[in-house]
């Protein structure tokens, strides 16, 4: 049921989330005052359910992703939470894999608003509390929740991690989270929790999180990368029963496939094998290795936007076709020159797309010039469509990547042309 002053309140989702925007004097404003203070306000208990936190440079959203799709699959009834959103608000919110519906998340954000009282809440911070309230309506077993940035300021922080997950830690959102590999570790390290295990995949920097760990009492375990058999399989590092049973190569990264199993694990959950088998052939992603068939054209899809998740598409994609059509669209504070050096492996021909993100959009110009890329080597659009369509016509795989919003305005391009 709607508050009593619904009638105050936005009557659709995208009124509400228009109204956000401006809400709040910045974007982006961490820290943890303001959330908790409103969270109080709502009267939730999570206290009976299990809390799975997922923070990383890379990974963490197909992490996140698998460990609750491997839980339904094992019975659990969960919530997950991830962001950004590619077409619709409402992806960003699943229960039991379903995202809940718009009439939902509006009711929710009017519940919100009104206890918020005086309290000035970001875009996040007031979509997160919306996200937790129909979580705790629906009396659930488990949460997983990807961190938005970083981790210990974070909004999703103010709930206690059962099990606190780092995937990897790279240079990126370095104005937030600081300019140094060691800084970036302890910040998404500040999810970890008292007596709780702080599963971390990262290889770099172990001190800061062995550190972290033995500040706040976490019981850490670096989880190291299963090795590929030569028939393409893996086995399992993770304690679960499964002995050597291999398997194959996941949809997903591999490393998101075994720290999701690893997860499970903690949370005392004994998997079934086929069960296994089934959640990692059957999930996917958008935006994620995503693969679209247009116009005779094979198009993929991912949100690479830093050069470790470049180099990784780059490496899944290199033995599809000897050239690909690169179609990138960054922000205006990432590494173009690390990106591109990292997708050189595909021997690319190159369309650059603007990208109008605010404060953060980048012409094509200004990303040839930040890329290192000659002039003469490139294709300058301000029209993503445009670069689609010219494209399809050059007989090559195309690769869309550099953004969240450059890959959800090719989805929607493919969805509507």
């Amino acid at each position: 049921m709607p508050p009593e002053d619904w009638h105050n309140s936005p009557r659709t989702l995208d009124a509400w989330l228009q109204r956000l925007e401006t809400l709040h004097p910045k974007d982006i404003d961490l820290g943890l005052d303001r959330i908790r203070a409103v969270w109080s306000r709502l009267g939730h208990d999570f206290s009976a359910t299990r809390i799975v936190t997922v923070a990383g440079t890379n990974g963490k959203g197909s992490t996140a992703t698998l460990a609750a799709e491997l839980l339904r699959a094992h019975g659990w009834t969960v919530g997950l939470y991830t962001s950004p959103h590619f077409l619709h608000f409402t992806e960003r919110v699943v229960i039991n894999g379903q995202p809940v519906s718009a009439a939902a998340m509006v009711d929710a954000l009017a519940r919100v608003e009104q206890v918020r009282a005086e309290v000035s809440l970001t875009y996040f911070e007031f979509t997160t509390l919306a996200a937790f309230d129909l979580f705790a309506r629906a009396g659930l077993q488990a949460l997983v929740l990807e961190v938005g940035l970083g981790g210990r300021l974070d909004a999703v922080n103010i709930l206690a991690a059962d099990c606190a997950v780092v995937t990897t830690i790279g240079l990126d959102h370095t104005d937030w989270l600081g300019d140094t590999l060691a800084a970036i570790a302890r910040e998404k390290a500040g999810i970890a929790r008292a007596g709780k295990p702080l599963l971390v995949g990262a290889d770099q920097v172990p001190e800061v999180f062995t550190a972290v760990a033995a500040e706040v009492g976490a019981q850490l375990r670096f989880v190291s990368v299963p090795t590929l058999t030569s028939a393409g399989s893996w086995h399992t590092t993770a304690e679960l029963g499964l002995g050597q049973t291999p398997f194959s190569l996941p949809a997903l990264p591999l490393p998101s496939a075994n720290l999701a199993l690893e997860v499970l694990a903690e949370l005392g959950v004994t998997c079934d094998p086929e069960r296994v088998r089934q959640v990692f052939a059957a999930t996917r992603m958008p935006g994620r290795l995503q693969h679209i068939r247009w116009r005779e054209t094979d198009i993929w899809l991912d949100v690479a936007h830093n050069p470790q998740a470049a180099a990784w598409v780059a490496g899944r994609l290199r033995m599809e076709a000897p050239r690909w059509t690169i179609i990138l669209g960054m922000l205006g504070d990432k590494d173009a020159n690390a990106v591109v050096q990292s997708l050189a492996i595909l021997n690319p021909q190159w369309s650059l797309v603007s990208l109008d993100a605010g404060t953060r959009s980048q012409s094509a110009e200004a990303l040839q010039q930040r890329s290192g890329l000659a002039a003469t080597e490139v294709a300058c659009y301000d029209s993503l469509t445009a670069a689609l369509h010219d494209a399809a016509e050059a007989g090559h795989p195309v690769l869309v990547c550099g953004s969240f919003y450059t890959v959800a305005a090719a989805l929607a391009c493919l969805q509507t042309d």
